[in-house]
């Protein structure tokens, strides 16, 4: 089942926060993952090289709203315009490399601690106690179906935007689907050959883990996967929990600044 929980945090209050969810919903090993901050002026690479080119239009890049301390969906929409369907028209934002890091911590402390299935939550999971309950019914049916191949990853949450906007995923159970493109990775789970196919590319294409991981099983004629990202294998056999189990605290809530950053600066 679900070996270990790894907590991908940068806000001291919401990884107390979750960790205190975590203690109360499931009975597994858990550890907290640091991730850099992306609105410092300290923020380094690391040794990682963004996914490039990644804006493909000409102009400047769209006003990010660096330093408001309002964060809402509606500035956060009128982002997301500037980088949906076919325009991305906007730079790498310093705090979307940041998660990707901080991501692929995880991934890494999990492959170090030999998982065999992983539970990554991001720090602004929605995580009730009955989730315990629910994810291990729904794992156990599914390991009693044999028909179904093992799986990579399984989006235990997701934006349910994504599914709606598509009919081109495919319908497993009624809670069970097999997804075109998904993002949001505020809950998921890897195992360790999912693990093994998620942490190599990371490092020379670095970008968004909502951009990344949906270009590792999303089919090479769909638009909606980066043109920087189509030389990556898209072999991760996913599945996602539909309607989603966990949502994610919205950004009134939870003050995610990953959105709200500055600039990559190539």
């Amino acid at each position: 089942m679900i070996d270990k929980i790894y907590i991908i945090w940068h806000k001291p209050e919401l990884r107390d926060s979750m960790v205190a969810k975590v203690e109360e919903t499931f009975d597994i090993p858990y550890e907290c993952i640091l991730g850099p901050d992306g609105n410092g002026s300290a923020f380094t690479l690391q040794g990682y090289k963004p996914a490039t080119p990644w804006k493909l239009t000409d102009g400047p890049n769209p006003e990010t709203h660096v330093g408001d301390d309002k964060y809402n969906w509606r500035m956060y929409d009128q982002m997301a315009k500037e980088w949906d369907g076919d325009k991305r028209s906007r730079d790498h934002k310093l705090g979307e490399l940041a998660c990707g890091i901080a991501h692929h911590r995880a991934w890494l402390k999990a492959q170090q601690d030999g998982v065999s299935s992983a539970l990554f939550l991001e720090q602004d999971a929605d995580l009730k106690p009955f989730h315990a309950i629910k994810l291990k019914s729904y794992l156990d049916t599914m390991k009693l179906h044999p028909h179904l191949p093992s799986y990579d990853m399984l989006y235990v949450g997701n934006c349910s935007s994504s599914i709606t906007e598509t009919n081109s995923h495919k319908e497993i159970y009624d809670w069970l689907i097999i997804p075109s493109f998904l993002y949001c990775l505020h809950a998921y789970i890897l195992t360790d050959v999912g693990l093994s196919k998620v942490i190599p590319d990371m490092m020379d294409n670095l970008c968004v883990p909502d951009e990344y991981i949906p270009a590792k099983f999303t089919t090479r004629n769909d638009k909606r996967v980066h043109p920087s990202l189509m030389k990556l294998n898209n072999d991760l056999v996913t599945y996602a929990i539909h309607p989603r189990l966990v949502r994610q605290l919205v950004k009134d809530i939870s003050g995610s600044t990953t959105e709200f950053s500055d600039y990559y600066d190539n």
